[in-house]
């Protein structure tokens, strides 16, 4: 009796094991280059090749192996909703793209020929990816976990993307966009910083927090010569032409930081500048918050780094130890031997917490509509099918935003200004890649947004933002009307900027290519090196050379060493700039060595040697001043 009790024990906790145990084997694949319907042909990486087994360790030791759990879990569920035969597994695919991207369909290259998997989703992900160190920020330790938020999202509320967004921005953690991308966006980032606080790996997880505080002290060097170069247009720029160098680094610093603290909840800085266009690239850059300005109930909603605050901090709180009742977890477990077992037994409290946000995706939300709010949505089907955890998520929602959750929202009022060509990146200063239109709702829209409309001035705007204030959100463009000492011009224009449906999905869409970014910069910086360059020697000619009465072939000569020596000095600080956060210090190394040489060789002349004396100063002080 005593022997079969203990197997009895035995078996049970075997199955607990197994159950806790849940994971699902990743499929790398890899490209073939060819396409059958429009999607790739992929083959399967061997088990026995190097790429895989970096790929399998990364998987095993990492928070990628509980990212795979919860992949598995939301396929159960898929599957036992609707009785399917087989649960595909996770395929990673490593490919030669930049980033990371949630994709969906492929054809699985056989001996026999290919099978069709139209729509099997997968993950692309960069193949540099696998052979960088694990332990930096946005490492595929969380980059995977990222395209594993897009992915569950997408697989759970069967989004069909009929309907197109009326945001001209591309997406970024404290930029407004729309509805629905923030939703997405945000509740993907919140699963990178999941990754990070849940990361069991002590060498990845020491390293990547390492990391953050780097990042952070760097950034702050950048931020503020960034800022001197859109107020100070003699600066050469080099902040400006470095920014898809030192911004994404920081972009991916704030989504960790500024969700974790909630700072992201207060609205982006402004400057005020000439070019408006300059004032919306700063504000959209977010690389300032104005800590005492708490976004609008519409910003919020639209913000993803909101979004993923929000998440981040539900995730983490005590709902995700409030287990259900035991007929809930049915449909997420492979097999019913699992449900002899308390949910607690067979669930960890994250695993819990992500079920409870499948279970709302799957039967409460869709990802279609960009005009209603799916965090929204989210919250509804959360209270509806939670209810005892009513209380506890809208406490959380004000503790997260310092706004009280309301369902009520107006309708949207998108405004589209057609005279407006706006740059479709944050990080873009120089107009490389724009939109011809400038689209914004008006319950969101800050004062810049609307001086993008020719012929609304300053006082114009901040009546407009004022009223809103004070009488709350628009329900109509004729509210303008109501709008105490706003001129009938102002008036007429706000109205006649009413979205044009029509008009804005005839729009193309301009090709996002990296080159444009880093093209467009350097055209900049050769202007201006050409520009000052005749300032340089209009100076070193009129003191010096003018008495001289050189020969047209001298002055071309010495033209050209000029030249170059210019050169040098404008690519040796866009290089300091770029590498380091002491460039003014390395400047000075490099203007005494130059200076050295000059005392070296002119030694014997000293009015070459003065002349000399006097460009490499002057070209150094050049260089100082947009550096500093």
């Amino acid at each position: 009796m005593k022997t079969l009790f203990s197997l009895i024990l035995l078996l049970l906790s075997l199955t607990i094991v197994k159950a806790q145990d849940i994971s699902s084997k990743l499929i790398v694949l890899q490209p073939t280059g060819e396409m059958i319907d429009d999607l790739p042909v992929m083959t399967v990486l061997s088990d026995t090749s190097e790429l895989f087994k970096k790929v399998d360790e990364i998987a095993k030791n990492s928070f990628v192996k509980e990212t795979l759990s919860l992949y598995l879990l939301a396929a159960n569920y898929l599957k036992n909703k609707y009785s399917k035969d087989i649960i595909e597994p996770a395929y990673l695919a490593l490919t030669q793209q930049d980033g990371g991207f949630a994709k969906l369909g492929f054809h699985l290259k056989q001996e026999n020929g290919t099978i069709e998997k139209a729509n099997v989703p997968y993950i692309d992900i960069v193949e540099g990816r696998i052979d960088s160190r694990q332990d930096k920020l946005m490492s595929f330790t969380q980059l995977y976990p990222h395209e594993m938020g897009h992915l569950l999202y997408g697989m759970l509320n069967e989004s069909k993307g009929d309907e197109t967004s009326r945001s001209v921005d591309m997406h970024y953690f404290s930029l407004r966009t729309d509805y629905s991308t923030a939703f997405n966006e945000g509740f993907s980032e919140h699963m990178e910083n999941i990754a990070r606080l849940y990361e069991k790996n002590d060498s990845i997880r020491n390293g990547i927090f390492a990391d953050l505080k780097i990042i952070k002290n760097k950034s702050e060097y950048s931020i503020r010569g960034f800022e001197k170069d859109l107020k100070n247009r003699l600066r050469i720029g080099y902040f400006k032409m470095s920014m898809p160098l030192w911004f994404q680094k920081f972009e991916d610093y704030k989504r960790h930081e500024h969700a974790v603290n909630g700072q992201v909840i207060y609205r982006n800085a402004t400057m005020e500048l000439p070019n408006i266009e300059d004032q919306l690239t700063y504000r959209n850059s977010g690389v300032r918050q104005n800590d005492g300005e708490l976004r609008n109930y519409i910003q919020m909603l639209s913000t993803e780094g909101v979004i993923s605050a929000f998440f981040t901090r539900l995730t983490q709180s005590d709902l995700s130890k409030k287990y259900q009742e035991a007929s809930f977890y049915l449909p997420f477990l492979p097999d019913t031997s699992m449900a002899m077992h308390l949910p607690n037994e067979v669930f960890t409290p994250l695993q819990n917490q992500f079920l409870k946000y499948f279970y709302v995706f799957h039967n409460y939300m869709t990802d279609d509509s960009f005009s209603q709010s799916q965090l929204i949505d989210f919250m509804e089907g959360y209270i509806s099918a939670f209810p005892f955890e009513e209380v506890a998520i809208k406490d959380l929602f004000k503790e997260v935003t310092h706004l009280d959750y309301t369902c009520k929202l107006p309708p949207d009022l998108w405004l589209l200004i057609k005279d407006h060509p706006h740059r479709l990146l944050a990080l873009d200063p120089y107009d490389a890649i724009t939109m011809p239109v400038y689209t914004f709702d008006i319950n969101a829209a800050e004062v810049a947004d609307l001086l993008t409309i020719k012929g609304i001035q300053k006082d114009d705007a901040l009546k407009i933002i004022n009223y809103r204030k004070t009488k709350g959100f628009f329900t109509s463009l004729d509210q303008i009307k109501e709008i105490g000492g706003l001129s009938t011009e102002a008036i007429n224009l706000i109205i006649d900027s009413e979205f044009d449906a029509e008009y804005f999905e005839g729009l193309s869409v301009p090709d996002l290519t990296f080159s444009a970014l880093l093209t467009t910069p350097l055209k900049s910086l050769l202007f201006r090196t050409f520009a000052y360059f005749i300032l340089i020697f209009g100076m070193i000619f009129g003191f010096f050379l003018v008495k001289q009465k050189l020969s047209g072939k001298k002055v071309s000569l010495l033209m050209l060493r000029c030249l170059l020596q210019w050169i040098l000095f404008v690519l040796a600080g866009l290089i300091f700039v770029v590498l380091s956060d002491q460039a003014w210090l390395f400047l000075l190394i490099m203007f005494a060595i130059v200076i050295g040489i000059n005392l070296i060789i002119h030694r014997k002349k000293k009015a070459k040697m003065w002349r000399s004396l006097f460009a490499s100063t002057l070209m150094a002080l050049l260089i100082l001043i947009s550096i500093i």
